[in-house]
This record gives C-alpha cells, sequence and structure tokens, in this order.
C-alpha cells in the first residue's frame, strides 16, 4: 500500500478493516495472552487514575479543579480506551470459549496473515457480508459480528486510540519540555505516570496492537485537542484565574493562539506521521518473521 492512498478521503473514517484485528495481537499468540494483557493494562491505569484522583492536591492559591488539566483528561480517555478493549476482549473470549470459534486461540501463520491486507492480501477477496463467516469465525452458536464492516462500538474504540495516542505523547513532550523547567514541580511519581508513563504505555500498545495507522486520523486528535481548547476559554470566562497553563492564559490571548496553532497544527501532524512510521516498522517485522 503506497503512501498516496493514504490520502484518499475514505481513510478519514474507520472501515476496511477485519474487526477480529480488535480482538488479536499483530503477533500470532494464544487469545488468552490477549485478554490477560488486556485486564492487566486496564487495571493498571484504571488503579492511576483513582489514585491520582484522589491524592491529588493542589496548591491552596490554585482555583482551577483536577479534571480541568489535558493531563488529566488525557490520561482519563487512555484508561477509558483500555477499560474498553478489555470488556470488549471478555466479551469475545467468552463467546468463543466452548465454541467452535477459533478467535481466542493461536491462529494457524496462513490465518493470522489473512487479517492484514496492507501485507499485499486481496482485499476485494475478502467476504464483504458480514453473514458471510471465515475459518477464524465459523460457528453455528455464537453470534458475534466479524467481518470488514466496522461496527460502531469498534469504530468509537478506534477513534479513541486514535485521539489518545497523539494526545498523550504530545503531553509528554510539552509537559517535559515547556512546563516542567524552572517550573519548581516535583520529580514524583505522579508526575512520572501521567506524564512520562501515559506515552510508554501508548508505545507499548502500538507495538502489539493489529490495529493500523492512518495518517488522515490526525483529525481525531486535532478535534480532541479543539475540545479542550473550546472548554479552557469558557472556564476562564467563568473566573479569569482560571488559568491551566501559562501557555493557555486566555488574558493573553496573542501568545496563547500561536501556542494552539503551534500544538495542533504543528506538533500533532508531525507525531501521527511518527506514530505511522512506527506502524509500517511494525509490519515490515511482521511481514519478515511471518514468511520465516
Amino acid at each position: 500500500m503506497g503512501i498516496r492512498e493514504e490520502f484518499r478521503l475514505k481513510k478519514l473514517w474507520c472501515n476496511e478493516l477485519r474487526t477480529e484485528r480488535f480482538c488479536v495481537f499483530q503477533w500470532r499468540s494464544p487469545g488468552i495472552f490477549f485478554l490477560v494483557y488486556r485486564i492487566a493494562v486496564a487495571a493498571y491505569t484504571l488503579t492511576w487514575l483513582i489514585k491520582t484522583a484522589i491524592e491529588s492536591k493542589l496548591p491552596d492559591d490554585v482555583s482551577v479543579t483536577w479534571g480541568s488539566f489535558l493531563t488529566n483528561w488525557t490520561y482519563t480517555l487512555l484508561t477509558i480506551y483500555f477499560l474498553l478493549h478489555a470488556l470488549i476482549a471478555l466479551v469475545v473470549y467468552l463467546l468463543c470459549r466452548g465454541s467452535g470459534l477459533q478467535l481466542m486461540r493461536r491462529l494457524a501463520p496462513e490465518q493470522h496473515r489473512y487479517l492484514f491486507h496492507e501485507l499485499g492480501n486481496a482485499y476485494e477477496g475478502f467476504p464483504q457480508d458480514p453473514e458471510e463467516r471465515t475459518p477464524l469465525t465459523s460457528s453455528d452458536d455464537v453470534h458475534f459480528e466479524l467481518g470488514n464492516r466496522v461496527p460502531w462500538y469498534f469504530a468509537l474504540l478506534w477513534v479513541i486510540f486514535n485521539a489518545v495516542s497523539v494526545s498523550a505523547i504530545m503531553v509528554t513532550i510539552v509537559f517535559w519540555c515547556i512546563l516542567f523547567p524552572g517550573s519548581g514541580l516535583h520529580f514524583d511519581m505522579e508526575n512520572v505516570q501521567l506524564h512520562l508513563v501515559n506515552s510508554v504505555l501508548v508505545l507499548l500498545e502500538h507495538a502489539v496492537t493489529a490495529l493500523p495507522v492512518r495518517i488522515l486520523h490526525v483529525i481525531y486528535p486535532i478535534i480532541y485537542g479543539l475540545i479542550y481548547m473550546a472548554f479552557s476559554l469558557f472556564y476562564w470566562v467563568d473566573d479569569h484565574s482560571h488559568v491551566m497553563y501559562p501557555i493557555l492564559d486566555w488574558g493573553k490571548p496573542g501568545p496563547t493562539v500561536g501556542y494552539v496553532l503551534l500544538v495542533g497544527f504543528v506538533i500533532m501532524p508531525i507525531i501521527q506521521l511518527l506514530i505511522y512510521g512506527f506502524y509500517r516498522l511494525r509490519l515490515a517485522i511482521y511481514r519478515r518473521v511471518s514468511q520465516n
């Protein structure tokens, strides 16, 4: 698949994907490994989210709340992504258990490779009708929609994944490069978790997930960022002391708008391109491994 293909308008949407890819790793392994990973990471992020929300202490002279910071928005979104994916994995596992479905077993190499049309499989040859089942999903006892049409719950998961991938890395870069130096903030576990481990989790997810990365999906983190910008503006209008970050002070609209444009239309697209490059590297490694 050439780079030109990535800029076709249809690539904006979450479609044309075998939905089995939401339920397996990029790397061929038993389905129980996928389930355990999903539950473990979801439990980890949820634990830290609750811990930081309860134990976070803002200075007395700060009028903003814990829930007003982009860092906490993004870590919450990351937790929601992992929780939803764990729930989907658990549902699929329960539906597959004891049935003719092979999705939660270790697929044969040709079955696993079949899911990745980027590797040169004839995508037009895939069943277009979700009712037309494959050896991976055939069962008379289980009714679970798997095929080329992406159901809304899988599409929602994919959108969240796109939004949080770029946003988490952006939070890490902005915090450590712009906000942390000279701020007097402490290098403590909370800051490490919310501003560093968040990106480590995102990179780990991109290393193992079977989901593709599309360049035009940068629109989703940009929309997410614009929603936060609108929130911060209305929050500031309500009380001019509501300034979450020095670079997001609407009392100084010129520099603030400049930072918003820089982050939203320069840094975020660059991060998306880097993530896309990471995805192509993952595919190249998988192609070599699967051929051997």
